[in-house]
């Protein structure tokens, strides 16, 4: 076990926990860290609208209704 995953189990953290997270750390060169990354473009959809008294929990209701709002017509 190396000192990293030693010093998270003497604060308390489950075994099998810290073997997991250890297990998704990437070990790469510094100069592969930080070079630029090509990221996905992300799909965002604007919702714009006015502030109306009548409808107060228009919060609610989208979040109710959102997976309506997430289906892409291809």
């Amino acid at each position: 076990m190396n000192h990293f995953q030693k010093r998270l189990t003497e604060r308390g953290y489950p075994i099998n926990f810290v073997e997991n997270v250890v297990s998704e750390i990437k070990h790469e060169e510094r100069k592969q860290s930080l070079a630029k990354k090509q990221k996905e473009p992300k799909w965002i959809l604007p919702f714009v609208t006015k502030l109306h008294p009548a409808v107060p929990n228009l919060k609610q209701i989208l979040i109710s209704k959102w997976h309506t709002t997430t289906k892409r017509n291809l």
